[in-house]
């Protein structure tokens, strides 16, 4: 399963193969995975749809990390708002963005798309997104044995 992107400490453990900036190295060494999507289009066309395809990799590559470790970034949306919203097992509703949730791998809808390649911020996306990028960035010492 090809992952967009990954966010490795090199002085966490060794990389298994490098061709310029292309690594393969052991998901002991990464403290996270972001997958990049233009739009929710093809494939994954719902948000659900999008996060199950995220809870697949957290199961095959991070089962022993918190399911946070693994986030997808959408750019832009029209309405990042309502598809950001999720519904709860209790018929509250929440937002797939909230990256504490437990058991969630969040996903970030950055910009609402309006007319003719103009973008707005959605803001509370791109600051949940910053926050759970920080709270990721360390590695456990869990090595692969």
């Amino acid at each position: 399963m090809q992952i967009d992107g990954i966010i490795y400490d090199p002085n966490s453990g060794p990389v298994t193969l490098q061709e310029g900036d292309f690594v393969v190295v052991n998901p002991a060494f990464c403290s996270a995975v972001i997958e990049v999507k233009m739009t929710l289009s093809g494939d994954f066309s719902t948000m659900k749809k999008f996060e199950e395809h995220l809870q697949e990799i957290h199961t095959r590559y991070f089962p022993d990390r918190t399911a946070y470790h693994v986030m997808g970034v959408v750019i832009a949306d029209k309405d990042p708002e309502s598809v950001s919203k999720r519904k709860l097992a209790s018929g509250e509703m929440d937002h797939y963005y909230k990256y504490y949730a437990g058991g969630l791998c969040p996903i970030f809808v950055l910009f609402k798309e309006k007319e003719q390649c103009q973008y707005e911020l959605h803001a509370e996306a791109i600051e949940a997104m910053i926050h759970a990028i920080y709270r990721n960035t360390k590695v456990n010492t869990i090595h692969l044995g």
